[in-house]
């Protein structure tokens, strides 16, 4: 894998009708993503957010926190993931015209998707790395407003190295590293979109 700096941000990354999209057509109360049950889609619809009890799935990782997740892209065992939303079709450009603008390399998709976390009194959730069996890299586009709760960088020992901003509409991109979200605070919601990739 090609050596990147520790991490690399741009921001304001979204123009104005990527952000009027993923305000009304992603996020919003209004929309079948957050109305499953009332809209009767709830278990049919390829839009429908998850509740997951925590962040990551291995068991064996100290308890963490809950989150709710709209899958774009379905892993598939460190292959080249499989989309699984019509929403990748509009996130997809995104990701790849900020990924130029930071000159790093692509073959193919891993993983992507939509994470809802919230207000912990911890400062970040647990220090993992997305993918164990292949090198990648992690991209992380933040979609809602927040005073905190950026991404903490570490090294292999675990220790924090950095934290990312969290300004909405801001990208974060770092080279498979291990990492945790950080938590926003009382009464946010950090809305973020996570792709990883080769």
């Amino acid at each position: 894998m090609e050596s990147i700096r520790l991490m690399l941000q741009e921001f304001n990354v979204f123009t104005r009708a990527e952000k009027h999209f993923i305000t009304e057509e992603v996020l919003s109360a209004n929309t079948e993503f957050m109305n499953a049950k009332l809209n009767n889609t709830d278990g049919e619809s390829a839009k429908k957010w998850n509740y997951h009890s925590r962040t990551i799935a291995d068991e064996a990782s100290p308890y963490d926190h809950p989150m709710m997740c709209l899958r774009l892209v379905q892993r598939n065992d460190d292959q080249e993931g499989y989309p699984v939303s019509p929403l990748w079709n509009s996130i997809e450009p995104i990701f790849h015209r900020v990924r130029t603008k930071m000159d790093l390399p692509f073959r193919s998709i891993l993983r992507a998707s939509i994470n809802l976390t919230f207000h912990s009194p911890d400062m970040h959730g647990v220090i993992h790395r997305d993918h164990y069996g292949t090198d990648h890299f992690n991209m992380i586009l933040h979609l809602s407003p927040i005073s905190q709760g950026g991404t903490f960088i570490c090294d292999d020992n675990k220790n924090l190295l950095e934290e990312s901003s969290a300004t909405i509409w801001s990208a974060t991109a770092f080279g498979g590293l291990w990492h945790a979200q950080g938590f926003c605070a009382p009464n946010e919601t950090r809305a973020v979109c996570v792709v990883t990739w080769r």
